[in-house]
This record gives C-alpha cells, sequence and structure tokens, in this order.
C-alpha cells in the first residue's frame, strides 16, 4: 500500500473529497507523474461516477473494491464506466 485516505467531503467541505480523488492526488504528486499505469486501487466501496472519471483518466490498471454501491456506483451497479 502506498497511499491510504477517506472521505472527506464533510470535513473539508468539499465535494470532490472522495478518498479515491485524494489518493489519486497524492500519487500523482508524490510520483510526479499524472498517469498511474501499474497501480492497482483498492476501496471499500464501488466508486462513483467521478470517481470512476478520476480512474480512468489517471490510466490505474485495476480496482478492488469491498462492496456495491447500488445507489451510486459506476463501475457494476448504475453504470459500466471503466469497462
Amino acid at each position: 500500500v502506498l497511499f491510504r485516505s477517506h472521505n472527506r467531503r464533510e470535513l473539508d467541505n468539499d465535494a470532490t473529497a472522495h478518498a479515491e480523488v485524494l489518493v489519486i492526488r497524492e500519487a500523482c504528486d508524490v510520483l510526479k507523474r499524472w498517469r498511474l499505469t501499474g497501480c492497482t486501487l483498492y476501496v471499500t466501496i464501488e466508486p462513483c461516477p467521478m470517481c470512476a472519471g478520476a480512474i480512468i483518466n489517471s490510466r490505474i490498471d485495476r480496482v478492488v473494491y469491498g462492496a456495491s454501491d447500488y445507489k451510486g456506483g459506476a463501475v457494476e451497479s448504475l453504470f459500466n464506466v471503466l469497462s
């Protein structure tokens, strides 16, 4: 595990402060590159559409999540953005 985060929307008053986005930002900053090819992202719940877009744009190779999000998931529940 290279980077960890959690949802900070309420704490930061920032609608984009989802854990996935924060981890992607940190990884890009530390690794000094925006293409995160070769990386796997592990998350607790299925990423939302915004996070799925960030995952695609950062070129993360693989996403593993622990639970589906039937209200807002963009990997398989509502949408299939990553395929």
